[in-house]
């Protein structure tokens, strides 16, 4: 449908970057180069191209990321945007909102359950905003009980949230969402608190003028890089990535046999969505696949589609496209359990693993990524930085793919990484959720001057 609005009118906004996009879910790469060159130069030009999120998985550049956001407030919002100072009382017990559309089973609570958990409200008073589906889980049961109040607002406009925020003075707005799905962004346009920060959901600028902050670290965004942001940019100590000190795992025993695996032949994985796979990306996993007999690639099955056009791909390249093994879906707790049956994650570029590569290093699996120079591209460079594993931080595709082989031709090589992950990781501060939630506290803290 969206090939037949771009063949009746190639002009209409956003559906050269919807055509992309929805080719990337299913593994489409058919003149992949050539669009993304188009879509590129159209945002440089101020044109309707492509919405802010689907252009983060398709060119590393945070300039035009931000020109992308840009040219999505200045259309989406009709110039509504007014640059507004709310004014803060006199603060005894500051006031904290989260607003989010994931309080329920979902990669953004997986990573944050433990900060509301550990939050001190001696010293803060916590609101939960929550505007996304209507999802019964245990996720969501259990986070309710971390906030003074805890609101369901899917149903109620833009505007009666601000109010609703306004009214209860809060004082700092977390926007958990950015540009994500299901994200209600226009609720920061005029100001839902007088401080309003961009965080985890989104991983890039709003370019929204009233959006404040946005929180990173010193090696997602460094000092020479913000002036991609909006937003003036907040350094977490560590690593900017809330987490959990401890998930859920299976205790079922599995076996490689039972997903299709070999039982001695490496198995590289890569359990990110479809749309994150670029053609570069997948191409330099096959050449990895080539140089290293009776390895196969694992994949997290995104859907049928995909699928079919993955092993195509893998035959077209000269790669049995047995060798490309898809995972199913699986409840969250399987899912951890079965990733310690990898050898090694292959990350993707230049939109790496965020929550999925926490997941995998968690579960003592090495992961592999390609730094780049926008926010998305640097995540998984920051969390093998605080794992002290930067060796497996590369910064061209050359380096990736001739450290995949090194690593899946010298079993102990790879040995020694896992000894030496699975050593650090207690010691880590990247699973230290207390000292994680006692450093984001203190950046509150500075932004209110107490």
């Amino acid at each position: 449908d969206y090939e037949k609005v771009l063949q009746l009118n190639p002009n209409y906004e956003y559906i050269l970057g919807k055509v992309l996009h929805c080719k990337m879910f299913l593994s489409d790469w058919n003149n992949f180069d050539l669009t993304a060159k188009k879509i590129d130069s159209s945002i440089k030009n101020g044109f309707k191209t492509i919405d802010p999120f689907s252009y983060l998985g398709i060119i590393d550049d945070p300039e035009t990321a931000r020109k992308a956001s840009e040219t999505f407030v200045k259309y989406e919002f009709n110039n509504n945007v007014k640059n507004q100072i709310l004014i803060k009382d006199k603060i005894t017990k500051p006031k904290i909102a989260y607003f989010s559309a994931d309080f329920y089973d979902h990669p953004t609570l997986h990573l944050m359950m433990d900060v509301f958990k550990n939050h001190d409200k001696s010293k803060f008073d916590f609101f939960g905003f929550s505007f996304g589906p209507d999802k019964k889980d245990n996720w969501s049961n259990e986070v309710k009980n971390y906030f003074l109040k805890y609101m369901e607002l899917n149903k109620t406009s833009d505007n009666d949230i601000i109010k609703i925020s306004r009214n209860l003075k809060i004082d700092i707005a977390v926007d958990l969402k950015g540009y994500t799905i299901n994200n209600r962004s226009s609720i920061f346009l005029n100001r839902a608190a007088p401080i309003q920060i961009n965080y985890l959901g989104y991983p890039g600028t709003t370019a929204i003028q009233n959006m404040d902050y946005i929180i990173a670290d010193e090696t997602i965004i460094p000092d020479e890089n913000f002036k991609f942001y909006s937003e003036k940019v907040l350094h977490l100590p560590d690593c900017y990535q809330a987490n959990m000190r401890k998930r859920k795992v299976s205790a079922i025993e599995l076996k490689r046999s039972q997903f299709g695996l070999p039982e001695n032949g490496v198995v590289y994985c890569s359990f990110n969505n479809n749309y994150k796979i670029t053609p570069h990306m997948f191409y330099a996993w096959l050449d990895i696949l080539k140089k290293v007999d009776g390895s196969v690639l694992w994949i997290l099955k995104t859907n049928d589609i995909a699928a079919v056009n993955l092993k195509k791909q893998a035959e077209i390249k000269g790669i049995n496209p047995k060798r490309i093994v898809f995972a199913d879906y699986l409840k969250n707790d399987e899912h951890l359990k079965r990733l310690s049956l990898a050898d090694l994650c292959l990350d993707t570029f230049p939109y790496n693993a965020h929550t999925t590569a926490s997941d995998v290093l968690r579960m003592g699996v090495p992961l592999i990524t390609l730094a780049g120079n926008s926010f998305a591209s640097r995540v998984a460079a920051s969390i093998l930085k605080n794992l002290n594993m930067e060796n497996l931080i590369t910064y061209s595709l050359e380096d990736y793919e001739a450290l995949a082989i090194d690593l899946g031709l010298h079993s102990d090589k790879l040995k020694k990484i896992k000894k030496n992950l699975n050593d650090y990781l207690p010691k880590s501060s990247l699973f230290d959720s207390i000292k994680f939630t006692h450093n984001l506290e203190n950046l509150y803290s500075k932004l209110l001057n107490i």
